[in-house]
């Protein structure tokens, strides 16, 4: 067998016998980021004879902070931050989510915690061309899963799935609102104290 096959199995061996701390009175400290960069193109043709094509781009990127205290066992209650920035050809938009989240990890004897969490805040939307800029706010709701490997019982690799819900209102016309859905996956580290 390999040394790094060998090391690999010993690490693993060794996470497994640390149990998380997730109980009462811990502090966590979190940070989840995603990246994305997308490229489409297209053609278009009717019966058979080229019309135009299109093409874009979008890149973006997403940080997603929280500070959080368990005030159970297995049971925190965070502050979290969503701040995410995009480009799509020559449109920009930023837009930042705070919002009070109850996190709760499920109590199982092993170094993998599954998790579920939920929450409620306020959401600010800019979006920006070469001609115009817009500005947006109101309430978000999000919640998600996801799987905490934990390395030691101080600290885990997280991977989940969240979905943030946004209804915003245009700042220049109370009357003009836009509903926005943000599913999208995240891989990030949380540290317990």
């Amino acid at each position: 067998m390999s040394s790094k096959a060998v090391l690999m199995i010993s690490l693993f061996m060794i996470s497994a016998l640390a149990f998380p701390q997730t109980e009462k009175g811990t502090l966590i400290v979190s940070g989840k980021t995603s990246l994305e960069f997308v490229r489409t193109s297209s053609k278009y043709s009717q019966y058979g004879t080229p019309g135009p094509s299109s093409s874009s781009e979008m890149n973006s990127f997403e940080f997603m902070p929280a500070i959080g205290y368990f005030v159970a066992n297995n049971f925190a209650l965070a502050f979290s931050g969503n701040y995410s920035h995009s480009v799509v050809n020559v449109y920009k938009s930023n837009e930042l989510v705070l919002m009070p989240t109850l996190m709760y990890y499920f109590p199982l004897k092993s170094s993998f915690r599954p998790y579920v969490q939920a929450g409620i805040g306020y959401a600010k939307a800019t979006e920006k061309s070469d001609y115009r800029q817009d500005s947006y706010s109101g309430p978000a709701f999000g919640g998600g899963l996801g799987l905490a490997y934990f390395i030691n019982e101080n600290i885990s690799i997280d991977l989940g799935v969240e979905l943030t819900r946004t209804k915003l209102t245009y700042s220049e016309d109370n009357n003009s609102k836009v509903t926005g859905d943000n599913l999208g996956s995240a891989i990030g580290f949380t540290l317990f104290f």
